[in-house]
């Protein structure tokens, strides 16, 4: 994902959830983490929030 990212550029990804749910486990966040520490500082930012309050015009 990191790649894509990278590649496609960070303005149009957003990490998004519906967690909890009874039947996941919280395997996800470990995996967040590892995808956010393979992004630089401004990557991160925007797929973390900065895309979504820049959609929905939030800002």
């Amino acid at each position: 994902m990191a790649y894509a990212i990278k590649y496609l550029g960070p303005e149009i990804f957003a990490w998004a959830t519906d967690y909890p749910h009874p039947d996941h486990t919280e395997s996800w966040a470990p995996e967040l983490e590892e995808l956010l520490q393979r992004l630089d500082e401004r990557s991160a930012r925007l797929v973390m929030g900065e895309n979504i309050r820049r959609i929905y015009k939030l800002n």
